[in-house]
C-alpha cells in the first residue's frame, strides 16, 4: 500500500511539473472555437515566468528586440519561438517554428480564416482575426489539411511593418465591414413608401 501511495504521488507531482514547463505552455491550443495562445498584452516578466530565459538575444532596428528560444525536441541551430518586443516592453509578435511541420485546421477553422496570397507571388497564408486587434498567422498554408512550419500571432497595427499586404488586405475588409454595416443601419433607418 505504501509503495502504492508513493508511486501515486511521484507521478502527480511529476504531471505537475510538466503542466509548468515552457512545452507544456508554449503551444497554441484550440478550446472549442477558441484560438488559446499568448494575448501580446503580457510583459517582459512574464514571459520570463512561462518561457523562461530566451537562448539569444538580439537587438535589431531602431526600437525592436528579439528573444529567440529553443524549447523542446529542436535541432540546436534552429529556435522553437521567437518573441518581437518594441524597447519599450510592448510585445510586436510571437512565432511559434515546428519541426516537423505540423496541422492547425483546429486552430484555423475555416469559418474563422481567410486566405492572403502575397502579391506578386504564390506565398499563401492563412488568417485568423483574433480579439484586440491581434491575428494568427499560418505561414505558408492555402488549405485545410496541409501543415505549417511556423504559426505567427501579431498585432495588426504591426503588420504594416513586417506583413504590408496583408495589412492593406485587413484594412479593405475592415472599410468594406464598415461600408456594409452603416448601408444596412440607412437601410433599417429608413421608411420606403410605396404608392
Amino acid at each position: 500500500m505504501r509503495t502504492s501511495t508513493f508511486t501515486v504521488a511521484a507521478l502527480l507531482f511529476a504531471a505537475s511539473l510538466y503542466a509548468q514547463s515552457p512545452q507544456a505552455t508554449s503551444d497554441p491550443q484550440a478550446r472549442g472555437d477558441r484560438f488559446v495562445w499568448f494575448s501580446l498584452s503580457e510583459t517582459r516578466e512574464q514571459l520570463l515566468a512561462i518561457l523562461g530565459k530566451p537562448t539569444v538575444v538580439a537587438d535589431f532596428g531602431k526600437d525592436l528586440e528579439s528573444w529567440q528560444y529553443q524549447i523542446g525536441d529542436i535541432d540546436h541551430h534552429d529556435f522553437s519561438h521567437q518573441i518581437v518586443l518594441r524597447k519599450n516592453g510592448s510585445v510586436v509578435s510571437i512565432t511559434r517554428n515546428y519541426e516537423p511541420e505540423r496541422a492547425v485546421d483546429d486552430l484555423f477553422p475555416e469559418q474563422l480564416t481567410t486566405l492572403h496570397i502575397v502579391p506578386g507571388s504564390s506565398f499563401p497564408m492563412r488568417v485568423r482575426r483574433l480579439p484586440n486587434d491581434v491575428v494568427a498567422i499560418a505561414i505558408g498554408v492555402s488549405s485545410p489539411r496541409e501543415k505549417t512550419s511556423q504559426i505567427v500571432l501579431m498585432r495588426i497595427a504591426e503588420l504594416k511593418h513586417f506583413y504590408p499586404s496583408l495589412f492593406g488586405h485587413l484594412q479593405a475588409a475592415v472599410r468594406n465591414s464598415e461600408y456594409a454595416r452603416k448601408a444596412q443601419q440607412n437601410l433599417h433607418g429608413r421608411v420606403i413608401r410605396y404608392q
